[in-house]
């Protein structure tokens, strides 16, 4: 499969570094193309439309370290199980062993330190112990 990736996305405005990425290829319709801000499409197609939606909304691809200021009323819901300690879990424990270096353990180890500010300004709160686990995704 082929593959090309785009310059970084500060060098370059979206859409002219995808039309640039998608001009370098044989249009292919299984191309993989690494677009502006790691995002990753198959075809050109998807690529220019990928990248039109970025454009439209490219502060939300930017991290700037800040947690999204929603209000309470829109915060996301989500209904639990009454009685988990009886309900039987499919899981897969996650560790955080040896398969991370020194470094993604430092970037993962940073991310979750931003969760700090959910914890003082009263939006989570730390828990104990469980039987289960559930994979977190650092993005």
């Amino acid at each position: 499969m082929e593959s090309f990736t785009n310059p970084p996305a500060d060098e370059l405005p979206v859409e002219r570094a995808t039309q640039q990425l998608v001009a370098q290829t044989s249009l292919k319709p299984n191309t993989e193309f690494e677009g502006p801000f790691s995002v990753t499409t198959y075809g050109a197609s998807a690529a220019l439309e990928i990248s039109n939606v970025i454009q439209d909304h490219e502060p939300v691809f930017t991290d700037d370290d800040q947690l999204a200021n929603v209000p309470e009323d829109q915060w996301l819901q989500i209904p639990l199980v009454d009685d988990l300690s009886s309900a039987k879990l499919a899981h897969r424990v996650y560790l955080l062993g040896p398969q991370l270096g020194p470094q993604e353990r430092a970037l993962v180890d940073a991310e979750f330190d931003k969760l700090d500010q959910l914890h003082e300004q009263g939006r989570m709160e730390w828990s104990g112990p469980t039987r289960f686990g559930f994979p977190v995704f650092v993005v």
